[in-house]
């Protein structure tokens, strides 16, 4: 699933490894996913590059995101890690120092973003002075109001972007976790995603 050499065919051949694989493009629009909901016309906000409103009035978000800015001026990382806050908590782990701090890994990971605020930070400078050969993206959890199909897309356009960045990179999408120990929704939306 890591896109290793002579993966499973779609990997190899798109530079890009999505575990599980997506489910098939919109056969009247390239870059869409196939799904009822997109088809009907309806805008995608999983899809809209928005900020996150600062509810807290502290400006945390908007700080986290101008120091990637800045790391992304001053470092040369091999492997960049995007995402939410499953990305954001790989810090605190062994594995990270181990494998990753010797890569010259960045972590851009912020707790609560959702599809739309990680293509917002990508638009606003956190791809512009970096050339990473490995890109990990890890997003899609906490669009809690939005469909399955709406977060695939989310996901799509991010990985749209990021081609259009960073045409270099090798690109790694990890698949949704479940929410939660007992069932409930986002726990079935979760498993949705991982199928599609």
């Amino acid at each position: 699933a890591l896109g290793r050499e002579g993966g499973c065919g779609i990997c190899s051949r798109h530079r890009i490894c999505v575990w599980p694989h997506p489910p098939p493009r919109h056969p009247q629009r390239p870059g869409a996913w196939h799904s009822e909901k997109m088809c009907d016309g309806d805008r995608n906000s999983a899809s809209v590059p928005t900020a996150v409103q600062d509810v807290q009035g502290d400006d945390r978000w908007m700080c986290l995101h101008n120091r990637f800015v800045s790391d992304s001026k001053d470092k040369e990382p091999e492997v960049v890690f995007i995402g939410d806050s499953l990305v954001q908590l790989l810090h605190q782990f062994e594995i990270w120092r181990e494998l990753f701090s010797p890569l010259h890994a960045l972590n851009f990971g912020i707790g609560g973003d959702a599809t739309q605020h990680v293509l917002w930070r990508l638009e606003n400078g956190e791809l512009e002075h970096i050339r990473p050969k490995i890109i990990v993206l890890w997003v899609g959890t906490n669009n809690h109001e939005h469909t399955a199909e709406q977060v695939a897309n989310g996901i799509e356009t991010i990985v749209s972007l990021i081609n259009d960045r960073q045409p270099q990179a090798h690109i790694v999408v990890l698949g949704l976790l479940p929410r939660g120990k007992n069932p409930n929704h986002l726990r079935e939306k979760n498993q949705i995603d991982r199928k599609s």
